[in-house]
Order: structure tokens, then C-alpha cells, then sequence
């Protein structure tokens, strides 16, 4: 009988055990304050303009009517030295809390540039 008790209360520990470790990483992965919080956009757009130090990318959303413009910080040299300004861009960028904006992942997008040129032309000028 006493073994069997024994029993119970090792498989006690370890499901309470393995809960805790369960939700720690569950907070770690999703919880903790706002300031851990990546919001991601998904949007294709124009690059505008190019500058180093740190380097950055504007970047054009055609937004119905108008234009925004939004910098983006490209944490990678070499993905910075392929983007060409005037091309576009099919991008994923995310928002670090409070923070920059910062490029997740650039692809050329030609097709979005000859359905939408025009637009943005008339509307950047």
C-alpha cells in the first residue's frame, strides 16, 4: 500500500512539474509584457530612397488615395545592397513594441509594380 502511495505522489510531482515547465515556455513564447510583443505587416510597396548608417529603406504603401511612407531598418548589409530604389518590393516588416519598424523578409514584386505604377507615380509627384 505504501509503495503505491509512493507511486501516486511521484506522478503527482511530475504532472505538476511538467505543467510548470509548460507554461513557463508558453510565457516565454507568447506571454510577457507588450514591449515583447512583435506586430507583423505583410504589404507589397515602392522603395524610395536607400541611406547607410544605420541602414534603412523608405518604403511607399499605396494606401486608397494616398500615400505613406514608413522607414524600415535592414539589419542584414548584403540584404540592403540588393534592394534598388524605384523597384517594387513585396515585404514583411514587424514593429518591436514601441520601436522602429524592422524588415523581416524582401522579395521583388514586379507584377504589383505594373498594376499599381501609375498610381503611385502620379501620387509620389
Amino acid at each position: 500500500m505504501k509503495g503505491s502511495l509512493d507511486k501516486m505522489k511521484i506522478n503527482k510531482m511530475f504532472i505538476i512539474t511538467l505543467t510548470a515547465v509548460i507554461g513557463i515556455v508558453l510565457y516565454i513564447q507568447y506571454g510577457g509584457s507588450p514591449n515583447q510583443v512583435k506586430i507583423n505587416t505583410v504589404t507589397s510597396g515602392l522603395v524610395t530612397d536607400k541611406a547607410n548608417e544605420p541602414y534603412r529603406i523608405t518604403f511607399a504603401l499605396l494606401d486608397e488615395d494616398e500615400i505613406e511612407y514608413i522607414e524600415l531598418f535592414v539589419n542584414n548589409e548584403n540584404v540592403w545592397n540588393l534592394i534598388e530604389v524605384n523597384r517594387f518590393y513585396f515585404v514583411t516588416f514587424y514593429k518591436d513594441g514601441d520601436s522602429i519598424y524592422e524588415l523581416g523578409q524582401i522579395d521583388n514584386n514586379d507584377d504589383f509594380g505594373v498594376i499599381y505604377e501609375s498610381e503611385y507615380y502620379e501620387l509620389i509627384q
